[in-house]
């Protein structure tokens, strides 16, 4: 049986998990496209491992230790689970509870924007009336403004 150095796996978890962080972080402040791009790229990249057993989290981990921006130490692997490993997916709930009580803020102060311009704006609209979705169209709207 061969005993596979595990820095390379942890390094590649490590720029995983910092994209995912990153992620989360992007989507609470509104940057929803840098959020769904680092996403879709952890995604592809697991699915990568996943599939066809290419991990380039290890390749890129091996081209950093050839030029020299790690060094080889002589490691050896991990007797059991230590307690950062154990306490990765709380930490990893953690985030994701974090930035689901953000999103839901935001939403929730997006609503309360767009309800308060939607009741002043609409005669006689009654407060609990706010709709879920609203439909903006212009002038020369062909769907709207028929002739």
């Amino acid at each position: 049986m061969r005993v596979e150095d595990p820095a390379p796996h942890r390094f590649a978890q490590l720029v995983g998990g910092t994209f995912l962080v990153a992620a989360s972080i992007a989507a609470i402040t509104g940057h929803l496209t840098v959020a769904w791009t680092l996403g879709w790229i952890v995604i592809a990249l697991a699915f990568l491992n996943f599939a066809f057993d290419i991990c380039v989290g290890c390749i890129v981990y091996a081209q950093l230790v050839r030029v020299g921006l790690f060094p080889v130490l002589g490691r050896r692997p991990a007797a059991g689970w230590g307690v950062a490993t154990q306490l990765a997916p709380l930490i990893a709930l953690g985030v994701l509870a974090v930035a689901a009580g953000g999103l839901g803020l935001q939403r929730a102060w997006q609503r309360r924007l767009v309800g308060s311009s939607l009741i002043e704006t609409v005669a006689g609209g009654a407060a609990g009336s706010v709709p879920d979705i609203l439909y903006f169209t212009g002038e020369n709207c062909t769907v709207c403004h028929v002739a």
